[in-house]
């Protein structure tokens, strides 16, 4: 019986720590920083919003964080629905540094839409398939020549995309290791289900 009961106590503190700490993460988010203007894409869902989606933040007080960086920000009740998300961020929890972040394509061209000038979409593949059909917007620079071609601000959004997904997470670490701070892989345009 004793055993029994410690089992149960047991139980019994583990689910209390559980709901604890979910209720502690319920307003966090996890998001990765596109800009200078604290606008941040989703890369986890939360209880209120999707992997994936764009929320712009403002903070009471200055606030120090780096471009393409992840991070885990607690954020308060009321996030306003407009495109992208606003909402107010409370405290940054946690600085989950550089981050690798896989998006859609029509991910990439909503933050083309919203990020305009900030943000440049390059199809790495050859001019070949390029000429067969691309990202509206996008421009042409073959994975081989990237390192050589690229002329954009470091700070610029860069999103990569090939025909499979393969040449694009080549393009990534590539840029990457040129110093660039926001890349974000497309992956492959085959997946891709509009016209090009």
């Amino acid at each position: 019986m004793k055993k029994f009961l410690k089992i149960l106590a047991l139980g019994l503190g583990l689910t209390i720590l559980s709901v604890a700490c979910k209720t502690a993460d319920d307003s966090a988010i996890e998001a990765l920083l596109l800009d200078d203007a604290f606008t941040f894409l989703l890369t986890k869902d939360s209880r209120t919003l999707k992997k994936g989606d764009l929320i712009s933040l403002s903070f009471d007080e200055d606030v120090e964080m780096s471009l393409g960086h992840k991070y885990r920000i607690k954020i308060a009740e009321g996030i306003r629905e407009s495109y992208p998300y606003q909402g107010s961020g409370e405290e940054i929890l946690e600085d989950l540094g550089i981050a690798k972040e896989k998006i859609s394509l029509d991910q990439a061209l909503a933050l083309k839409e919203y990020l305009s000038d900030k943000i440049t979409i390059i199809d790495v593949r050859t001019p070949e398939e390029y000429q067969g059909g691309h990202l509206p917007g996008a421009i042409n620079i073959p994975v081989d020549n990237l390192a050589n071609e690229i002329r954009e601000d470091l700070d610029q959004v860069i999103v990569v995309y090939c025909q499979s997904g393969r040449r694009s997470e080549a393009a990534s670490e590539i840029l990457k290791d040129l110093g660039y701070k926001v890349v974000l892989d497309g992956g492959g345009i085959s997946s891709y289900k509009d016209q090009v």
